[in-house]
């Protein structure tokens, strides 16, 4: 199973901001984000996405 971290921690693993992140799930149409009660959440395998394309 796909391990979930918050957008905040997310952006700690990334070194980058929150929002960064954020705007690009959102860009993305928040696939693979899921929404619910607390804090959003990203799949670990959706931010190395966003790593390999952040170092290209």
């Amino acid at each position: 199973m796909d391990e979930l971290l918050t957008l905040k921690e997310a952006a700690v693993v990334a070194r980058c901001s929150y929002w960064t992140i954020r705007e690009w799930c959102h860009l993305r149409g928040l696939r693979h984000v899921r929404v619910g009660r607390g804090p959003i959440r990203i799949y670990r395998s959706t931010l190395e996405k966003f790593l390999k394309r952040m170092e290209s």
